[in-house]
């Protein structure tokens, strides 16, 4: 079936790309109910299960707007960019007919796919996989929506919303083809308590950046695959408790003799 599928949709022909000039991955991520403008989130779930993508159903509103202009947003995190194409061909196979098609130049996403009128999309940043639709009865076009997710992925924590952290690098000496980053020892410890649902305590989420490192989790770890010879620089964002991000860098170092 998937065979089929892959061919309908010229798998081939975007596995596995990006369309941004660096390697990022977001792990254990959650949307923070700010990335939407003038949209909030109503309710969110997150379900883990074994060998799957953790999966993030969430429904957004308008404040003081009606139920009738809602949105809905799947998020799934898989474990690479590799891995979130796969997902997003499964998904795909999912509607009752072939009803997406493959959207060139929309301004989000590694690929993206939309239906007719653009009331709902699906696509794939990074590590991450997202079907966001309209879900109420007044007409809705959610590329608009669907950029400004997207650039929030994509952006670097400004100066403003960064907690000021003392200069602490922290170096991986690898001597095979790749390293495993502990992100447990390269950011402070806690939990994040989200500013929409107060009683929801969840692991911190983080952004990593790296030039010439491909990027990807293994459980709680971070493998980084250097791509290239010589010392790399992974940049790696925390969001903390109190709402801002910190940043530790990883310089990977190959030692091989």
């Amino acid at each position: 079936m998937y065979d089929k599928l892959k061919r309908h949709y010229d798998f081939a022909s975007w596995q596995g790309v990006t369309t941004l000039p660096l390697h990022l991955l977001l792990w254990h991520y959650r949307p923070r109910g700010t990335e939407l403008h003038d949209w909030e989130i109503g309710s969110i779930r997150v379900l883990t299960l074994p060998h799957t993508p953790r999966f993030l159903p969430s429904m957004w509103r308008q404040p003081g707007g009606s139920r009738k202009n809602s949105l809905r947003l799947d998020t799934y995190e898989c474990d690479s960019r590799e891995a979130a194409h796969e997902t997003l061909i499964h998904l795909l196979g999912e509607f009752s007919a072939p009803v997406m098609r493959r959207l060139i130049d929309t301004g989000f996403g590694d690929i993206s796919f939309g239906g007719r009128d653009l009331s709902a999309v699906l696509f794939a940043r990074a590590n991450l996989v997202f079907l966001m639709a309209k879900a109420g009865r007044t007409p809705l076009t959610v590329t608009t929506l669907a950029r400004e997710l997207d650039h929030d992925l994509i952006t670097r924590p400004t100066p403003a919303t960064m907690h000021h952290v003392e200069p602490a690098p922290v170096a991986c000496a690898i001597s095979g083809p790749s390293s495993l980053i502990d992100l447990d020892t390269t950011a402070s410890r806690g939990t994040l308590a989200q500013p929409y649902r107060t009683d929801a305590v969840v692991a911190p989420q983080h952004k990593l950046f790296s030039q010439n490192c491909e990027l990807c989790a293994e459980e709680d770890l971070i493998r980084a695959v250097p791509l290239k010879a010589g010392q790399q620089e992974v940049e790696i964002y925390t969001l903390e408790s109190a709402g801002g991000w910190e940043r530790r860098d990883v310089t990977i170092e190959d030692v091989k003799q």
